[in-house]
């Protein structure tokens, strides 16, 4: 995955933050991840297949954006168990422009 420049220098502790993240959390940061957001880019980013995707929106789509978003943070954590960290999933959300859900697991986290 390509970082910028500014993730790198600015964030680079919470990039690293090898901590596994739980459905619980997954949920929560979910809320955060409704409005307006691209929730197949998200999925794209953390590394899933585009069927798994395709998947998700079949199965999903009348459930709400908030269920789709938290299909694919269950998916990567089941598809990529080793990849699915606080850190990998802030740098993916800052990466996608999704700065105040990345900002809110920062929250999330000190609130668990």
């Amino acid at each position: 995955m390509l970082i910028s420049k500014e993730l790198t220098n600015d964030f680079s502790h919470v990039r690293n933050d090898a901590t596994k993240l739980e459905s619980s959390y997954l949920w929560d940061i979910s809320q955060h991840l409704e409005t307006n957001m691209n929730w197949k880019s998200l999925g794209r980013t953390l590394w899933l297949e585009e069927n798994v995707l395709i998947n998700i929106e079949v199965s999903h789509r009348l459930s709400g954006m908030r269920e789709l978003f938290y299909q694919v943070l269950i998916n990567w954590r089941e598809k990529q168990p080793k990849r699915c960290t606080f850190g990998n999933l802030y740098t993916a959300l800052r990466k996608e422009g999704m700065n105040a859900a990345a900002k809110a697991m920062m929250t999330i986290r000190r609130n668990n």
